[in-house]
C-alpha cells in the first residue's frame, strides 16, 4: 500500500482520533513501511517505501507521486525539487513556481502551524479529506475515512455521474460519499488557523510553436515524449503492453533507458481479433524484456471478483477483465515494481476526433479521406461513423451565421425539455457522451478537443480507478501520455502541420520510426477484445440476473424492476461491447450500494 492518512489537531477530541489512526496502521500489511510523524497541530502516517520527504526548521514536506519544476533536470529528481519548493515557501512565492508531474504534495509549516495539500494538475494522483467540526481528516483513500464515528451517506448525483461517464453536472470536489470530498486537479487545499480553505489553481500553458515544417513537429514531439517517459521510470519498473503502437512506443523507449523493464499483457486465444501474440513476440525480440501473458478470461466467480474490484476502487465502476488485471499486478509486486506504465489514453491525445474537422477547413479532402479509410482499421468500438457524422456536422456549422445557430440551440432546448427523462439509472441512460463544441475557442478543434478529453471527469474517474489500484499493489500507475509537457506541446501543434500525417497517429509512428519492429511500426490495425468481454458476461448472464433479483438499486428507488427484467433480454453483438459494458455498470452500482451501503441506515 502507498499514500497518506492523517489528521490536524485544532479539534479537542484527540483521543479518537489517535485510536483510529492506529487502527488503520495495524491494518495496514506487515511488509509496507510506515513512517509517523506528528507536530504542534498534524499527525500523519505514510505509509509506503516510495513517499519522499523533507524537513528543515519551518517545512515538513512529504510527496506521494513526482514532481518538480519546468526544468528536466528537476522533474528527475524528487529530492531537489522538495528543496526548491521549500525555498520558494519561504519567500512565500509559490506562484511563480510551475510545478508539474504526478503528485499530491503535503506542506506543513511548524511555525505557523497551517497545513497545505496540493494535486498535480492532470488528477493522476487523489487525496480525500472529511471536515467535522473543528476537525480535519484526510487520506490517499475513502476507507480510512468510512472508519470515523460519522456518518456518510451516498451522494445519489455523483454515483450517477460515475455512471454517465462524467457528463453531468456535478462538483469536481465532490466524492460517491456525501460529506467526503476530494482535491480538485490543479489546486492547492489551504487550512489556515481558522479552517478556511483557500483554492489556488495551478497554472496551464498553451504553448504556441514556432514550428515550420512537419520534420521539425516530428523531432520535437520524439524529444518531449521520450522524456515524458524516462521520467517515470525508477530501477524496475512494470508496463501494461498490448502490442499496439501506445504501449510498444512506450515499452522502446524504456528498454532503451536501462531500466530493468517487467511486461505485462493480457491475452486473447488464437486466431481471434485480440489475438497479439505475433505482434508481442516481435517486441519482445527487438527489445529483450519479460512479458507476462494472462488470459483474458481467468474464470472463477465473477460477483465475487467485481466484488474485489468494488472494493479496491471504492466507487460503482467494476471492470469484467478484473481477475486478470489483478494477476498482472501480483506478479509485477512479486518483481518489485515501484511504477507501472501504460499506453492508456493515447488514442485521445493523439486520435481526437477534432482533427478531422481541421482536415476539412483546410480543404484537405483527400487527406480527411485516407484519414477515415485508415481509422475504420483502428476503431475496435464501432464509433467510426459518428465520428465522420460529427466532423461533418461540425464542418457545415461553421458555415451557420451566428443568429442562426442561436434559434437552431433554443429551438433543441425546447424540444428536449419537452421530453420525459428515463429513470434515474436506466440502462438507455448509460454511455451518454458530452456534446461536443461546434466552435473552435482556438485555432484548431483538435487542441480543444485534446483538452476537453484530458480535463473531462470521466478521466478523473478512470484515474482514480487506476490510482486506488495500484496503491494496493504498492505500485504507483504513471501515464507517459498525460504528461503536462506532452499535451501542452500538442495543444499548440499547428494545424496545417498535424494535418501532414498520412494516417492516424502518424506524429507518434513516425517519430518511433528507429525504435520499433516495423511489424509494429507499419501496423494499421489494433487488438479487438470485445468477444471476450461478451463471452465473460454471457457465461456469467444466468448468475448476474439472479444477483441483481433482490436488487439494493430497486429497493432504495434509484431504479425499476422493469430495468432488472430487461436484462434478461440482452443480446450480445459482434464488434460491439455496449450491451456488456451497460450490464457491468448496472452491476457496479449494485455491488458498490452492497459494499459500502446498508438499507438499514436508510
Amino acid at each position: 500500500m502507498i499514500g497518506f492518512t492523517g489528521f490536524t489537531k485544532k479539534g479537542k477530541n484527540q483521543f479518537f482520533k489517535n485510536n483510529w489512526l492506529e487502527k488503520i496502521v495495524k491494518t495496514v500489511h506487515l511488509e509496507t513501511t510506515v513512517n509517523q510523524f506528528e507536530f504542534s497541530d498534524m499527525k500523519v502516517c505514510c505509509f509506503g517505501d516510495q513517499i519522499k520527504y523533507y524537513q528543515d526548521p519551518n517545512w515538513f514536506i512529504a510527496i506521494d507521486g513526482w514532481g518538480g519544476c519546468s526544468d528536466d533536470e528537476c522533474l528527475m529528481d524528487t529530492s531537489a525539487f522538495l528543496k526548491i519548493l521549500a525555498h520558494q515557501l519561504d519567500r512565500n512565492d509559490l506562484k511563480s513556481l510551475q510545478i508539474k508531474g504526478e503528485f499530491i504534495i503535503i506542506l506543513y509549516h511548524k511555525k505557523n502551524r497551517t497545513l497545505k495539500l496540493v494535486r498535480d494538475m492532470i488528477g493522476v494522483r487523489h487525496l480525500f479529506y472529511t471536515k467535522k467540526n473543528d476537525d480535519f481528516f484526510f487520506s490517499s483513500t475513502i476507507k480510512p475515512l468510512l472508519d470515523l464515528p460519522f456518518s456518510f451517506s451516498p451522494d445519489l448525483p455523483v454515483i450517477r455521474d460515475y455512471l454517465l461517464n462524467g457528463s453531468s453536472d456535478v462538483s469536481p470536489q465532490a466524492t460517491c460519499f456525501q460529506g467526503i470530498s476530494q482535491i480538485e486537479p490543479g489546486s492547492i487545499l489551504n487550512l489556515l488557523s481558522k479552517f478556511n480553505i483557500e483554492k489556488k489553481w495551478l497554472r496551464f500553458e498553451q504553448k504556441l510553436l514556432g514550428l515550420t515544417s512537419y520534420r521539425e513537429m516530428i523531432d520535437a514531439f520524439s524529444d518531449i515524449f521520450q522524456t515524458a517517459v524516462k521520467r517515470r521510470l525508477r530501477d524496475v519498473t512494470g508496463i501494461f503492453v498490448s502490442g499496439g503502437l501506445d504501449s510498444s512506443s512506450i515499452a522502446a523507449v524504456a528498454a532503451g533507458a536501462g531500466s530493468s523493464l517487467y511486461g505485462v499483457t493480457f491475452s486473447s486465444p488464437p486466431r481471434t481479433p485480440g489475438d497479439e501474440e505475433y505482434y508481442l513476440n516481435k517486441l519482445q525480440d527487438h527489445l529483450k524484456f519479460p512479458i507476462k501473458s494472462i488470459p483474458f478470461d481467468v474464470g472463477g466467480d465473477l460477483i465475487n471478483s467485481l466484488s474485489e474490484n468494488i472494493r479496491f476502487v471504492e466507487m460503482p465502476r467494476a471492470d469484467s477483465l478484473w481477475r486478470s488485471y489483478h494477476l498482472g499486478c501480483q506478479w509485477l509486486q512479486d518483481k518489485k515494481v515501484k511504477v507501472v506504465l501504460s499506453g492508456d489514453w493515447g488514442d485521445q491525445v493523439l486520435l481526437s476526433r477534432g482533427y478531422l474537422v481541421d482536415l476539412l477547413r483546410q480543404n484537405h479532402f483527400i487527406s480527411y479521406c485516407t484519414h477515415v479509410w485508415n481509422l475504420k482499421k483502428w476503431d475496435q468500438d464501432g464509433l467510426t461513423a459518428n465520428w465522420i457524422r460529427d466532423s461533418l456536422k461540425r464542418y457545415v456549422h461553421l458555415f451557420i451565421p451566428r443568429k442562426l445557430k442561436w434559434l437552431i440551440t433554443k429551438s433543441r432546448q425546447a424540444m428536449a425539455s419537452k421530453l420525459a427523462s428515463p429513470s434515474y439509472f436506466s440502462l438507455d441512460a448509460f454511455g451518454s457522451l458530452k456534446q461536443m463544441k461546434t466552435t473552435p475557442s482556438t485555432n484548431c478543434f483538435q487542441n480543444d478537443d485534446l483538452l476537453g478529453e484530458i480535463f473531462s471527469k470521466y478521466t478523473c474517474h478512470c484515474l482514480e480507478w487506476h490510482h486506488k489500484v495500484g496503491h494496493q499493489f504498492g505500485m504507483q500507475a504513471s501515464f507517459p501520455f498525460l504528461d503536462q509537457d506532452l499535451i501542452e506541446f500538442l495543444s499548440g501543434a499547428p494545424p496545417h502541420l498535424l494535418a501532414q500525417g498520412k494516417s492516424a497517429k502518424s506524429l507518434l509512428r513516425d517519430s518511433m520510426i528507429q525504435l520499433l519492429p516495423k511489424e509494429i511500426h507499419q501496423r494499421k490495425d489494433k487488438g479487438d477484445y470485445t468477444d471476450q468481454e461478451n463471452m465473460i458476461v454471457a457465461r456469467n448472464l444466468n448468475q448476474l440476473i439472479e444477483y441483481l433479483s433482490q436488487s439494493y438499486a430497486v429497493a432504495l428507488g434509484l431504479t425499476q424492476q422493469n430495468e432488472i427484467q430487461s436484462l434478461k433480454k440482452m443480446t450480445f453483438l459482434e464488434n460491439n461491447a455496449l450491451a456488456a459494458w451497460e450490464l457491468i455498470d448496472f452491476l457496479g452500482l449494485e455491488i458498490w450500494l452492497r459494499e459500502f451501503y446498508s438499507l438499514n441506515e436508510k
